[in-house]
């Protein structure tokens, strides 16, 4: 993880709720003067959820790891976990979270592929200078790969479990420049136009706030910068709901939905808010306005960048007229959407 004396990101640590400058009043907490809040740093990770830390679950799980933090590399930290506080009431779903967990850095790899496949298309440099910031960065996969790429690096989670594992695969990963924050994508602590660079892989659709949490990134993106995000498409045709794996979710009134999955997989269905890509277009028109947006359509994982369909598809998307097809007839069924922003 980075210095924080060395790399400087506590000068960019403002208060989330009133944006003003928090004093480091000792080495395991910040302070809003203006406030009065208290934010703890644990086990090096600074914790800026305005609504406080986590219930007592989240404590258990968090003393559990820092205890074994270092009787495990990240592979078996992270089996750890599964196996201790994975929810196993649907097996395949467990099995599927703990093998995703375990090679994170090879399924961000592939994600960054596509990435960079979509910033080609809307004809804009993916920037390696300056910070970047990764909402929603989980176990840390993707913070390790951008760390490669930028010069510093911050992972953001509400999580403070899941920050304890990307820790362990930072440090394993060798990642100097990185660093992690406990905060809500609602209430960045971050000041004006911080970073160059902003992602946000599958995670827009579970925050509670999804116009303020676009206002946010917006706020923290210096001019010029990007911000690019991939979401599942809510009227999906070519998968089944990506969280829960059941087909037909998108299509039930919001309300019947929890219900409905309870029903098919036993499992609850909350904290999730999967848009159209008409309700996208609302998202971005009112967050970004006359800013740079670009929305492509995603082949929903099931193309992997480095396999012969996943060559074709990229081949085919640079045909005169193939990729404006695709992404107008797949924006209404397609799996996911990814889009690509610039703060004008």
């Amino acid at each position: 993880m980075i210095d924080e004396t060395e790399g400087c990101i506590e000068e960019f640590y403002v208060c989330p709720s009133c944006h003003s400058r928090l004093e480091k009043t000792r080495e395991t907490e910040y302070q809003c003067a203006r406030e009065g809040l208290v934010f703890p740093v644990i086990f090096g990770i600074p914790d800026f959820r305005l609504l406080g830390s986590g219930d007592k679950a989240e404590d258990g799980r968090v003393n559990s790891l820092i205890e074994k933090f270092d009787d495990f590399n990240y592979e078996g930290l992270a089996r750890f976990y599964a196996d201790s506080f994975g929810d196993r009431r649907a097996p395949d779903l467990w099995k599927e979270a703990t093998e995703r967990t375990v090679a994170a850095l090879t399924v961000q790899t592939e994600k960054y592929e596509h990435m960079k496949i979509h910033f080609a298309q809307a004809g804009i440099e993916l920037m390696g200078k300056g910070s970047a910031l990764e909402l929603g960065c989980g176990t840390g996969g993707m913070v390790c790969i951008l760390a490669q790429k930028f010069e510093r690096v911050v992972g953001l989670d509400a999580a403070l479990d899941k920050l304890i594992l990307a820790r362990a695969l930072a440090e394993q990963s060798r990642c100097i420049n990185a660093t992690f924050v406990c905060a809500y994508a609602e209430h960045l602590p971050f000041a004006h136009q911080t970073f160059s660079f902003v992602s946000a892989h599958d995670v827009i659709e579970h925050v509670g706030d999804q116009l303020r949490t676009l206002l946010e990134v917006r706020r923290s993106l210096q001019s010029g910068g990007c911000f690019y995000f991939t979401i599942p498409n809510r009227y999906s045709l070519v998968g089944p709901e990506p969280h829960v794996n059941v087909w037909g979710v998108g299509f039930l009134p919001r309300r019947w939905a929890s219900n409905y999955v309870k029903l098919v997989k036993g499992v609850p269905y909350e904290g999730k808010r999967l848009p159209s890509c008409f309700e996208l277009s609302r998202w971005l028109q009112t967050c970004f306005g006359p800013d740079f947006c670009r929305v492509y359509v995603l082949p929903d994982g099931a193309l992997p960048a480095a396999s012969v369909l996943g060559r074709a598809y990229r081949m085919f998307l640079t045909l005169p007229l193939m990729g404006l097809v695709v992404n107008t007839a797949g924006r209404l069924i397609w799996g996911s959407f990814a889009v690509v922003c610039r703060r004008d």
